[in-house]
């Protein structure tokens, strides 16, 4: 399964970035494989980006989104895609893998 991560940077050690749809990068973390790969948030000053990168997370096979915060449309856009959603706080996305109770993904 490839679960997506917002983030700040790069690299998984990466700090969180809280909100979904303004983050500078994606980075899809495959579960069977360990490999990770980075994107670069083609929508960061779209308006309506949310609902954009819904989408474009969808396009890339995550089935579920680990962020901060996702705003209401956005939201709705990923639960029409079939995409859960996981918020909280974490400082990195290292972090997030390691603590974010990611073995409750349905």
């Amino acid at each position: 399964m490839k679960i997506c991560f917002t983030a700040k940077g790069k690299e998984i050690s990466a700090p969180m970035e809280e909100s979904f749809g303004r983050s500078p990068y994606f980075l899809f973390y495959e579960t069977s494989s360990g490999n990770v790969e980075t994107l670069e948030n083609p929508y960061l000053e779209s308006q309506g980006a949310g609902i954009k990168v819904a989408s474009l997370v969808a396009e890339k096979g995550a089935r579920v989104v680990v962020t901060g915060r996702v705003g209401p449309k956005a939201r709705e856009a990923l639960k029409r895609l079939g995409i859960q959603v996981i918020t909280g706080s974490w400082s990195s996305v290292e972090e997030a893998l390691r603590t974010g109770n990611l073995g409750e993904i349905s």
